[in-house]
This record gives structure tokens, sequence and C-alpha cells, in this order.
């Protein structure tokens, strides 16, 4: 079945949305490794509008190449609340001002930074510090901290960049011509495609941090997760501040002295930035990209005159998703009420242990739906994955023990035979 969604009087666009309804798909758990236990809803989605698209997430939808789906939080095993961050207000932490220092640092060693991407005069671009500077005050800056800092742009580039400050420009080089003694930073932002070199750095990241193996991550599947995307491209020009944006699907190639470092995969929306996905060469590792690559689309969604910072869904029984509420002030969507609640609030309500197990299960954070659902209690599928979840851990408990005990019987035995 095919369903079109008007564009609801959008002059912008003749295009439609074209979704083909999947229906319920049980799945493996990523996060918690329950077989058959991840319930969602899904659609394929043939060409989606950007503005659709927000709709869409606004109800706690996420895409995943052209695959859209909606979980089902009332039976699935983990329950996925989708996270944001309202960029003006961001509250930049210690730790994270620690990785542009790391960042600082590292190219200081070479001499230099070029942040590309200002405007088409070749104004002063911020710095990796200026993230610092610009939400707490106390950043130095770069003239203070003696980096070059500069803008390129060349009207015969091979790539469409949005710069930093939103506006449109053609750029070429990520910058041969570098000052000697120098280290250069560049982050250009494109269209999504897959090309040799963008594939090289994606196959390196998973088989040395994802642990795939190699045979199994082709160009195809590069393709299908990170390139392919139904969301159809559309420049819009905010009235107020003159910036143009290019909404859609895009790269931003990160770049020390025109090598890949980092690639991170955009969907750029009417309000805001959505983090799709970042992958980074292992080699650079102590760069911190992942945070870095982080704190950048923070300071590019604020410099384009967008609102919000997508990043996903968040769950808070996953140590692996504890990192998002990091970035602060962070707001959590109610999948009832599909209404918007601080962080703060919500945490609290989450971190309630079920039936003693250390599990939280899915809570609304509207007053009225939060009673009504300490009213209904426990359903029969949320005892059971808790069940399933506590056996799990167990198991996994038991492995890790009977693990190390045979690590330290080997180093025990090592030493006896040195003796």
């Amino acid at each position: 079945m095919e369903r079109r969604v008007p564009p609801n009087g959008n002059a912008r666009n003749k295009a439609q949305s074209k979704l083909r309804v999947c229906g319920y798909q049980r799945s493996h758990c990523g996060y918690c490794n329950l077989d058959n236990e991840s319930i969602s809803f899904g659609v394929l989605a043939k060409t989606l509008l950007v503005d659709d698209y927000l709709r869409m997430m606004h109800r706690g939808w996420r895409r995943s190449g052209s695959y859209l789906y909606k979980p089902t939080n009332f039976a699935s095993c983990c329950a996925c609340y989708t996270i944001r961050l309202r960029v003006e207000g961001f509250q930049i932490s210690k730790s994270q001002k620690k990785v542009l220092k790391i960042l600082d640092r590292f190219l200081n060693k070479g001499g230099g930074v070029d942040a590309m991407g200002s405007d088409k005069s070749n104004s002063a671009s911020p710095s990796s510090s200026s993230l610092a500077t610009q939400y707490n005050g106390d950043g130095m800056s770069a003239e203070k901290q003696g980096m070059i800092v500069e803008t390129k742009s060349n009207g015969n580039g091979s790539g469409e960049e949005m710069s930093e400050v939103g506006t449109k420009e053609s750029v070429k080089d990520a910058g041969k011509a570098k000052t000697s003694g120098t280290a250069r930073f560049t982050i250009q932002t494109v269209d999504a495609e897959a090309t040799v070199e963008r594939f090289n750095l994606y196959k390196k990241y998973q088989v040395a941090v994802h642990k795939d193996k190699p045979e199994d991550v082709t160009m195809s599947g590069f393709s299908r997760f990170l390139v392919d995307s139904p969301l159809v491209s559309e420049e819009r020009t905010d009235e107020k501040t003159g910036k143009t944006v290019s909404l859609g699907c895009k790269h931003q190639l990160y770049r020390i002295d025109g090598r890949l470092v980092a690639v991170g995969v955009i969907d750029l929306l009417p309000d805001g930035l959505s983090s799709v996905y970042t992958f980074y060469d292992p080699d650079d590792r102590d760069l911190v990209l992942g945070k870095l690559t982080a704190l950048k689309e923070i300071e590019y969604t604020r410099e384009a005159g967008l609102q919000y910072y997508y990043m996903g869904f968040y769950i808070h029984d996953c140590q692996k998703m504890r990192y998002k509420a990091e970035y602060k002030p962070s707001e959590l969507l109610c999948g009832t009420s599909l209404e918007w609640f601080p962080y703060a609030a919500c945490k609290p309500l989450m971190d309630q242990d079920q039936e003693g197990s250390g599990f939280s299960v899915y809570t609304p954070f509207h007053p009225t739906f939060l009673q009504q659902r300490a009213e209904l209690g426990l359903s029969s599928d949320e005892k059971r994955v808790i069940k399933l979840k506590t056996e799990l851990a167990g198991t996994t408990a038991a492995k890790k023990e009977e693990k190390e005990g045979k690590g330290r019987g080997s180093g025990a035995a090592l030493a006896d035979s040195g003796r």
C-alpha cells in the first residue's frame, strides 16, 4: 500500500511524500541484546519532504536509510525517547571543553587551524575553541592562541558547502596551500555520496570499533545505510537573517591537512540538525572525534540559525546512550502526549526501579498520563522482558567472572613457570 502525504499547501515544493507501510517488525535489540524483543512499526519512503519528516520526528519516528520506524515502547524491550538540545541554551561542560582543547593542542603543535566556511568575503570563522567562547564566554580567542583562522572559497568548487554561518558556497580544496609548519583543520558540508574515500574510512571504523568482519562491510551496505535518502533536498532562506540553508541529507567531512579523519552524516531540517551517524579514523581516537564532531554539529546548528540539535533516541537503561544527556539542557519527547519535557525533570521518573530488577520501563512524562500509567501497573509483556533482561544480565556476569577467573589462573601459571 502506498500512502501520499500532502505537503500542507507548501508552495516551495510540489513534490509529495510517498510512503509504503511495512507494519510491525520484531528484531534483535542491539542495546540490551535480547532476541526478537525489539518491536517497532515501520514504513519505506520513496520520497519524503523535510517538513513531513520533521513532523514524524516530533511523533517519535526515526529514519535509517529509506526505512522509517517508530519503537513500540509499551511492548518493546527498551524504551526509546527522542532527545534534542536547544542550541541557544547549550551549556558546555568541563569535559566537553577538554575535547576542544585536545584538538587545539594537536593543531598548535603544527602551528595553525583553518575553520572553513564563513562567507564569500573570507571573513574569520570560529576556531575549535570558539564553542567555549560563544556559550560560556571564557574560552580564548583564536588570535590569543596564536592560531591561523581563515576562510577559503572557490567558485569552481566540486562540492557544495553549507558554511558554519549557514551561507551556501562552493568549495574546491580543503586547503592544499598552507603556511609552513601549520596543521589545518577543515569541515566541509557536501551532498551525501558513496565515494571510495568515505567508504574506506567507514570500513576501517566498522572493523576496528564495532568489530565487523571486513567482508561484511560493503559499498552497497554503506550506500543503503548512510547515503541513500528519501529526503527531498530544498533550499530555504530565513527572512530575518537572510541565511540560506540547503535542507536534506548531507555529509560533513572533517580533514586535517587534507586527510579525511571523520565523516558526520546529518539531516538538515526546517528547525534543526538531526545527527544520523558518525564514523572516524580509529588511528586518531586520541582526538576524541566522536565527541568533537557532536560539538561541531551543535556549533554548526547554531551558526546556521537553526534551533535544535536532534540526537536520535535516548535509552535510559543503556550505558552507551547516557552520553547524550550530557549535552545540556536537553529535552525528551513524551511518546504519549507528544510534548517535550526537560531531561532533568524526566530523569527521576526513568530512574524508578521496576520490581527490584535494576531496569526501568517506558513512562510518559505528562502528569495525567503518568498517573494513569501508575494505576495500570506493568503489563505482562513488560514483566516478561524484565525477567529476560535479569536472566541475561546474570548470564553475562557469570561469563565475565569465569573469564576473569581463567585470566587470573593463567597469570598465576605463567608466574609459577617463571620462577
